[in-house]
């Protein structure tokens, strides 16, 4: 099924055994990061909203408002595997300037947010929040992510969510023996393309 891992070992194999590891797609990685950390917040917040939880600092119920206004912006920008659109959503992720300077401009609401301990409360009892496994390592790195000149290190990729939304085939050579792997989306919709 969906988010068991599959991708996440096909990136493990690319970093011990791929010739050039991730290096290829690092600089994506970036886009991908941070637009998990923006979805980890939104999420958060609506989880606090959901569940009536008082944000600790009322200065923060601006950034709160300000996060709550990005859902139809983020639903545009939905991360399906690198190179591949979601045929739910028409849109490509293109424009990665803009989408640096999206996440720049919500640093800021994202570190007061998650200092908030209403937002920890949320994060600690939330239960359906569909809150991605990686929520809480990005955004305990927000400050490291942020950095302009931000490269994702080997751990980042392997914690960053994408959507695997068509079937990939990787060839790997290992102790003399040749291993064709195939990565494949898990959603029921998607389990047709795998026989």
């Amino acid at each position: 099924p969906s988010e068991t891992g599959k991708t996440t070992v096909l990136k493990q194999l690319k970093l011990l055994y791929g010739r050039k590891g991730l290096e290829a797609e690092r600089q994506t990685y970036r886009r991908v990061v941070h637009l998990n950390a923006m979805k980890a917040i939104q999420a958060l917040c609506y989880g606090l909203q959901r569940a009536n939880v008082p944000l600790e600092n009322t200065e923060h119920i601006a950034h709160l408002e300000t996060v709550m206004r990005l859902e139809s912006t983020l639903k545009r920008y939905s991360i399906t595997s690198i190179g591949f659109t979601n045929p739910a959503i028409p849109r490509k992720i293109t424009d990665a300037k803009a989408e640096t300077d999206m996440f720049l401009e919500m640093v800021p609401a994202i570190k007061a947010l998650w200092s908030d301990a209403g937002i920890q409360e949320t994060y600690r009892v939330g239960q359906n929040l569909n809150l991605q496994d990686s929520a809480k390592y990005f955004l305990d790195s927000i400050d490291r992510i942020a950095e302009p000149n931000y490269t994702p290190t080997d751990n980042d990729i392997l914690q960053a969510r994408v959507r695997t939304l068509a079937v990939s085939e990787h060839l790997f050579h290992i102790d003399g023996v040749n291993y064709r792997i195939f990565d494949v989306g898990g959603q029921k919709s998607l389990r047709r393309y795998w026989a």
